[in-house]
């Protein structure tokens, strides 16, 4: 189930290239494993972005 409520009213961007999409709230997680890693800024900022986990996020959605 997609969180609900003010505090999950936020823009997500869609990218159908895209292979990594970044949730920052652990609670917003249906699914969830945790180990550490990192991933790297394609952009070219140097520093690494640390990852706790991977799992899944349910979005509600709706057309334009």
């Amino acid at each position: 189930m997609a969180p609900t409520g003010p505090a999950y009213n936020t823009d997500w961007i869609y990218a159908s290239t895209s292979d990594v999409h970044i949730a920052t709230h652990r609670d917003w997680f249906t699914t969830y494993t945790a180990f550490a890693t990192h991933l790297a800024d394609p952009t070219g900022d140097p520093l690494p972005h640390p990852v706790a986990g991977i799992g899944t996020v349910d979005l509600a959605v709706r057309r334009l």
